[in-house]
């Protein structure tokens, strides 16, 4: 009901208070209204049985406009007690409140039939809206009742068969079925019992084959329906993009890994080609301090068989002396011709000391006493000894016999020194820096060629200008074998003389530098004219201060002496002045040359392989020493580093044997012959020197 209904008043007119005013309940003037929320009184009135008429009074009346206004039983209960009316429970308030309705309907039905009052306008559109949904209503209970109608079927078959088997719905469609006349009849009216039971079987077979087949269906239909709620793609799409992620991951370590095991393999080989790299050194190293040891072991032999020698050759001096002096004091009692020298110049056993000439020449001690200190004055038929310096090495005192004068030839002032020749054993045509194609490498390429030649470094104090100059030195000073060492490690050829393989090495480094240029040519081709103008400039020097042979000779013994006529060219010669000119060059096959190593290919087999810096084979023979006057041993001839050829004594080994111009040093050997100048010519017996 609408509106708020009062109760009739004692000056109002009774039909009047009989309807209930058009107000609605929230905009109705009440006093009490306002104060919903206020606290409940403190002593309630407590709850009594009360009448219930269509008079409202104020109580009722608070209790159907809360009501009309939707409150909660419980508020209205609260307000009742906070107005300080009668104390209600809430569920109380709502039977009242039916019982009040029901008592407002029923005077409402009374004043309808006295025709008392009417429907007003609006309310009969209301009825029928109210008609067609209580029809609705009522059709839906009415067919919720049919519905239990095979429900309550079931209840009584089951009751009167005793077994409670059928349910609603087989009683439905058997009672449909024998409707139609489709129903079968029951098995125990069946004639054919046994096919019966075959169909029987054969549709339980495929009841449950369908059956089967149902359930695997709606399973499938339910995993479907499952996968394709919003939340099974979402989740499946999370699923698929972690498993992307994750992939990706897996490749990306993958090839992290595999850069780490390239990176860890490459570093595997450098270290493995580094410690073979010092293994080399270390096996290089041990194998040069092994060679060196060797080399000092053969020296203390090859020493103490000089020493020996030596001791040997004074006591048979001491003895010729001692026999001398008895010839010079008792010259009757020595009767006879001396032995001719054919038959004691070859006389091994008597080591040259039998010499005709002893048996008539004085002695040369006038004191009568003798004495043991030979050496300090020095006869002039004696070899050399260990102190005066006459040989170069022991190798060159164990192949060389000492040169005896004779008797008539005595010892003359030797001329005076000529000018001195350039030396053959160092060269350096690169003295210059300008020339150095070195000088435009950088200093760390600069200090591995100094770390390669086993020289001593100071990184701190050392500039490039020092470097060069240190490297230029060891060029200088390097020999054959080191120089053929350095060129075979850089693959290049050894070939050439000694200038030769200092300017190929030169120009390898540089041309293989980090810094080198084209512009850099210009140097290389200033440093091949220096090569070749410094050459031509050095033969002609040798050509020009040669001094002209045969005024004065000196012996193998290092003792002046004035040459005999009838000694050739391959006598005093060069025996002599050559050899006095040359120096230590190498010109004795190698043997003139120093204790040092040669090559890898000479033999340590002593005497007969020189340890020289001559050439690099080495003296394959002997060294082709001198006669008692300056002249060659035919049977000591030295064979040269070019097989069996024989060649003089006078002629450098160290020249360039495949030089395509000229020879570049003085006596060097050339593919057509020797290289003769204009001084080199030949002397005959009648000549003078």
């Amino acid at each position: 009901m609408s509106g708020t209904y009062r109760a009739p008043g004692p000056s109002d007119d009774p039909v009047d208070d009989l309807f209930p005013e058009d107000e609605e309940p929230m905009t109705h003037d009440n006093e009490r209204t306002a104060t919903l929320n206020d606290p409940a009184p403190a002593n309630p009135f407590s709850a009594v049985p009360r009448k219930i008429s269509a008079q409202l009074d104020v109580e009722d009346q608070l209790i159907w406009d809360l009501r009309a206004a939707n409150y909660s039983d419980t508020v209205i209960a609260n307000r009742l007690i906070q107005d300080g009316f009668t104390h209600y429970k809430p569920a109380s308030i709502a039977s009242r409140y039916r019982r009040i309705v029901q008592k407002i309907q029923e005077q409402t039905d009374e004043l309808l039939e006295a025709d008392l009052t009417d429907w007003h306008e609006g309310e009969d559109d209301a009825l029928h809206q109210a008609y067609a949904r209580a029809e609705a209503r009522v059709a839906a209970e009415i067919q919720a009742a049919r519905n239990n109608l095979f429900t309550y079927t079931s209840l009584e078959v089951n009751t009167l068969i005793d077994t409670p088997r059928y349910s609603a719905t087989a009683c439905k469609n058997r009672l449909d079925s024998l409707h139609n006349g489709t129903a079968r009849q029951p098995p125990e009216l069946d004639k054919d019992l046994e096919a019966y039971a075959l169909d029987l079987a054969g549709r339980k077979e495929e009841f449950f084959r369908q059956k089967a087949r149902n359930q695997e269906r709606e399973a499938q239909a339910a995993e479907t329906a499952k996968a394709n709620t919003p939340a099974a793609l979402a989740k499946a799409a999370a699923k698929a993009e972690q498993d992307r992620k994750k992939a990706e991951i897996t490749t990306k370590r993958a090839a992290l890994q595999a850069e780490k095991d390239l990176k860890t393999q490459a570093h595997g080989e450098f270290v493995r080609r580094r410690e073979d790299t010092k293994k080399a050194h270390r096996d290089e190293e041990r194998a040069r301090v092994s060679e060196a040891s060797r080399d000092r072991h053969i020296l203390r032999v090859l020493q103490r068989n000089y020493e020996d020698k030596i001791k040997d050759d004074e006591a048979m001096a001491a003895q010729e002396r001692h026999e001398e002096r008895r010839r010079a004091i008792l010259p009757s009692s020595f009767g006879g011709r001396p032995t001719p020298r054919s038959a004691t110049i070859n006389d091994d056993e008597h080591d040259g000391m039998g010499n005709e000439y002893l048996d008539f020449n004085g002695d040369t001690f006038s004191s009568p006493y003798p004495t043991n200190n030979h050496t300090a004055s020095p006869s002039p038929y004696a070899g050399p000894s260990p102190t005066n310096n006459a040989y170069d090495n022991p190798t060159s005192a164990l192949t060389q016999r000492p040169t005896y004068l004779p008797p008539n030839v005595l010892p003359r002032p030797s001329a005076p020194p000529g000018p001195a020749l350039p030396s053959t054993e160092h060269i350096d045509v690169s003295e210059d820096p300008a020339l150095d194609p070195r000088e435009i490498m950088a200093k760390p390429e600069l200090m591995n060629l100094i770390i390669e030649r086993g020289m001593s470094k100071n990184r701190e104090k050392e500039t490039k200008a020092l470097l060069t100059r240190r490297l230029r030195e060891s060029d200088r000073m390097a020999s054959l074998g080191e120089l053929h060492g350095w060129l075979r490690r850089r693959g290049l050829s050894t070939r050439g003389n000694r200038a030769e393989l200092v300017w190929r090495l030169q120009e390898y480094d540089a041309r293989m530098s980090r810094s080198w240029r084209p512009k850099h040519m210009a140097t290389l081709r200033k440093s091949r004219e220096a090569v070749r103008e410094k050459f031509n400039k050095l033969e002609k020097e040798r050509e020009q201060m040669m001094p002209r042979p045969g005024r004065f000779g000196v012996s193998a013994g290092g003792v002046p002496m004035r040459a005999m006529s009838g000694v050739g060219e391959r006598g005093l010669l060069e025996g002599g002045i050559r050899e006095t000119v040359e120096g230590k060059s190498g010109s004795l096959g190698g043997i003139n040359g120093g204790y040092s190593r040669g090559s890898e290919e000479e033999s340590l087999g002593g005497i007969h392989r020189g340890y020289s810096r001559g050439s690099e084979e080495g003296s394959e023979g002997y060294s082709r020493p001198y006669g008692p006057y300056g002249d060659v041993d035919r049977g000591h001839e030295q064979r040269g580093s070019s097989g069996n050829e024989r060649i003089p004594s006078g002629l450098s080994s160290a020249g360039r044997n495949e030089d395509d111009n000229e020879g570049l040093f003085m006596g060097g050997q050339r593919e057509d012959g020797l290289v003769r100048h204009e001084h080199d010519h030949q002397y005959h017996d009648e000549e003078e020197f």
